[in-house]
């Protein structure tokens, strides 16, 4: 696992320039006053899913459309990339509601914890109405999903942690007791015996899992002789510590955590960290 006590954001902006005698293959086809235009999946590349902890999730399926005065079909297929969909429930169906712009997906799954990781790719393949296109015809817009199911189970375990590239030390990973809830066990370095409770996003779009962290006094990490007890947080914002917040991830089906944290010491009503 990884501490990381200060982080660098860098945001770059690209400029795109499009020659004069560029071609659209699209242009005429959509007008500003009719219900033409084309659907799919839009900034979301990935779903990610923790089996046992949710039984049922939705991937958006989007309408670039003026209007959607009836409502809108949208068929699709579902395809396995890695493990069985054979316990995956689906329609082929999502709806538009008329009105609206953005669809669902539904699938539904069992409550019991997948015993290994599956990905699948729903595609969209056609629609209800023949004013409404699968994606453009320059192939631009995505059309494609992939949905990547894991468990808690997965990521149990005694792990090579690496605090800051440099520090080595052994963590083990137990299960805690709710369904999203891990303990870890020597989480920095110093106490083999302490125990800090973490939870896992059960759903997530892009990134394949959050970590999220209970209120600093519910974290316990150790005792130290000068500074008395010592606790962890995840809340940079609120301590100042950084301007942003700075998230903890985890990838169950890569079985690796990326966590970011500092330490809390000093009376529960003037706190210090060990960055300020």
């Amino acid at each position: 696992m990884k501490k990381i006590f200060y982080s660098l954001f860098t945001f770059v902006a690209a400029l795109s320039v499009v020659s004069c005698d560029y071609h659209d293959p699209n242009d005429g086809k959509f007008t500003f006053d009719s219900e033409s235009g084309w659907v799919e999946f839009g900034d979301f590349t990935d779903t990610y899913v923790l089996s046992g902890a949710v039984t049922e999730f939705n991937v958006p399926v989007v309408l670039e459309a003026p209007v959607n005065k009836n409502g809108l079909e949208v068929y699709y297929t579902v395809t396995s990339v890695d493990g069985s969909i054979d316990a995956i429930t689906y329609s082929g169906t999502a709806m538009v509601p008329a009105g609206e712009l953005v669809g669902m997906i539904d699938f539904s799954i069992p409550a019991t914890p997948f015993t290994s990781c599956t990905t699948f790719q729903i595609e969209l393949t056609g629609t209800s109405s023949s004013e409404v296109q699968v994606g453009l015809d320059d192939n631009s817009k995505p059309i494609t999903h992939l949905v990547h199911i894991s468990s808690r189970d997965a990521l149990l375990g005694t792990y090579d942690s690496v605090e800051d590239d440099s520090f080595n030390y052994e963590t083990v990973v137990m299960a805690g007791d709710a369904p999203n809830e891990i303990v870890v066990s020597n989480v920095y370095g110093v106490d083999p015996a302490s125990e800090t409770h973490l939870f896992l996003s059960t759903f997530s779009r892009n990134v394949p899992g959050i970590v999220t962290y209970p209120y600093y006094l519910d974290n316990y990490l150790f005792t130290d002789t000068g500074a008395g007890d010592i606790y962890i947080s995840n809340d940079f914002v609120t301590f100042g510590v950084a301007e942003d917040p700075i998230e903890s991830t985890y990838d169950a089906c890569n079985g690796t955590f990326d966590l970011s944290f500092f330490l809390v010491y000093g009376p529960a009503g003037s706190p210090e960290t060990t960055t300020g």
